[in-house]
């Protein structure tokens, strides 16, 4: 009885630390959106992770929606100003755009670039806040190919 009690307890343990929480875009509404949900992962599922992607910088220009202590890539950015605050959830940048596939089928990834389909995986919660059509389009056709994503 107590060695299927710890098993379930390992078991449950794990899940947890595989969690994964995407925000796409981290904008005017990906930046906020990010600091609400690593607040609420970090007292419910603490060891879970939270991603956050962005290819896009933020600039001057963008202060008067979004809220960034300094410049430069907002995923980048975000997370380093989280990740003090937050030391039972990794948060991980993807400072990266969003696209349907490269040249080479052989590439799932560049340096400013990831596929959809390489990005997700079983089991995980994504917040698509992007402001393009076609990215969130690319990210709908990439979560179809698993069978437990929540979109």
């Amino acid at each position: 009885m107590v060695n299927k009690m710890r098993l379930k307890i390992k078991r449950k343990k794990r899940e947890v630390m595989e969690r994964r929480v995407i925000v796409i875009g981290v904008g005017g509404i990906g930046s906020w959106l990010a600091e609400g949900i690593v607040l609420m992962m970090e007292f419910k599922d603490p060891g879970s992770m939270l991603i956050l992607v962005d290819g896009d910088d933020f600039e001057p220009k963008n202060q008067e929606r979004q809220t960034f202590k300094n410049l430069g890539n907002k995923a980048d950015v975000k997370a380093a100003e989280l990740t003090p605050y937050f030391p039972k959830t990794f948060i991980a940048p993807k400072p990266k755009w969003i696209v349907e596939s490269f040249d080479d089928p052989d590439l799932e990834e560049t340096n400013d670039a990831i596929t959809g389909k390489s990005l997700l995986r079983e089991n995980d919660v994504v917040f698509v806040v992007v402001d393009n059509f076609a990215a969130r389009k690319i990210v709908f056709d990439a979560a179809r190919e698993f069978e437990n994503i929540d979109i």
